[in-house]
């Protein structure tokens, strides 16, 4: 993410909600560094319109992965 001003910006439950997954699993796809995310503060997490846009055209590329591929 490149912080642009006006940048809109999802919570992980967000995120998880247009992705159609659980907000844990967005949150790993976050740590593992498959999804960018900023963090804003100690427990505050959003990630961009832009790299949630990117990340499920990367999805659509790829395939949709498997239930046991993390």
């Amino acid at each position: 993410m490149d912080g642009k001003v006006g940048e809109e910006l999802y919570s992980t439950a967000r995120a998880a909600e247009l992705l159609g997954v659980n907000a844990d699993t967005v949150r790993r796809w976050i740590r593992l560094g498959k999804l960018p995310a900023t963090k804003l503060g100690y427990k505050t997490v959003r990630v961009s319109r832009a790299d949630l846009e990117a990340f499920l055209e990367a999805q659509r590329v790829a395939g949709t992965p498997k239930r046991g591929d993390r």
